[in-house]
């Protein structure tokens, strides 16, 4: 369970990024929102690993520099569940589509609706933890929402806001989780 000081941060943090990002365009929003999640990631990735031998992080800014080798190194390790893995891989691609795109995107395009449709049945679990939060943002999803409920209230962009932003505060909450791995003697 958890205690009412962090659930408080976490709702400031779900609020902070949902703000954030609805006050972008389309693009905007699938851009920034993938650059909050891959920072978050790097952090506790940061708290986790043994540090850098240099202040220049060779492996967080070498190999492992891609929001893709991010999730996947924070996967290997058990930092993530397999359901926030394919969460963060599907935003990656999301981002990217978004960002290729020498068009105008939105998504309210139909496959892209349905991508966001899909990210919202992987966030199903942190919707409940959130539900206070999320109504806070005037959508009234109801207890025990669906991930095609939010969507159907709240539309692509917003649901897709909304998902990003819960995942942001789910990483937060891992920050406080991580215990760093020791270096052997």
């Amino acid at each position: 369970m958890l205690s009412q000081k962090l659930r408080e941060k976490l709702a400031q943090e779900f609020s902070k990024t949902f703000d954030l990002m609805s006050n972008e365009s389309d693009r905007g929003s699938a851009i920034v929102g993938a650059a909050i999640l891959e920072d978050a990631l790097a952090v506790a990735l940061s708290k986790y690993l043994i540090p850098a031998p240099t202040s220049q992080d060779d492996l967080l800014n070498g190999p492992a520099a891609s929001f893709s080798m991010k999730i996947e190194l924070a996967y290997r390790v058990g930092l993530i569940r397999s359901s926030v893995r394919k969460f963060l891989q599907r935003v990656r691609k999301v981002r990217n589509e978004f960002a290729h795109s020498p068009s105008e995107m939105s998504f309210e395009v139909q496959s892209m609706s349905d991508k966001v449709k899909n990210l919202c049945q992987l966030s199903e679990d942190f919707l409940d933890s959130f539900i206070g939060e999320v109504q806070s943002h005037q959508l009234h999803v109801g207890e025990g929402a669906s991930g095609g409920r939010l969507l159907e209230i709240a539309g692509p962009r917003t649901a897709f806001d909304t998902v990003v932003s819960i995942h942001r505060a789910g990483l937060e909450y891992l920050y406080g989780e991580v215990e760093p791995i020791e270096p052997l003697a």
